[in-house]
């Protein structure tokens, strides 16, 4: 694939977004190969909710080695955890655990 050949693309970063002071640089990394006009950058969890959801309303949990929710509706935007294990991470097996 050329770059020729893409319209659009969204970039999916993982803790894209939580350090205010990196998202300047992050949005410059997908310039070195497309137009600015081509392309948004945003956190890898918009990547799980629309790839499930195809874009429609609705909530994509996930809940692994670590714990996230996103979800759209009408709209708006929600979220919750995803700050990992020193703060809101519940979900993790060492949280489930403990609450044996």
């Amino acid at each position: 694939m050329r770059t020729a050949d893409v319209d659009f693309a969204f970039f999916g970063l993982p803790a894209y977004g939580e350090d205010t002071t990196l998202i300047r640089e992050l949005d410059q990394l997908p310039r070195r190969c497309l137009p600015a006009n081509a392309f948004l950058c945003g956190n890898d969890m918009i990547c799980g909710w629309a790839g499930s959801l195809l874009c429609r309303d609705g909530i994509s949990i996930v809940a692994g080695t670590g714990s996230i929710c996103y979800g759209e509706r009408n709209g708006s935007i929600a979220r919750c955890g995803g700050w990992g294990e020193l703060f809101s991470d519940e979900v993790r097996p060492i949280g489930l655990h403990a609450a044996d």
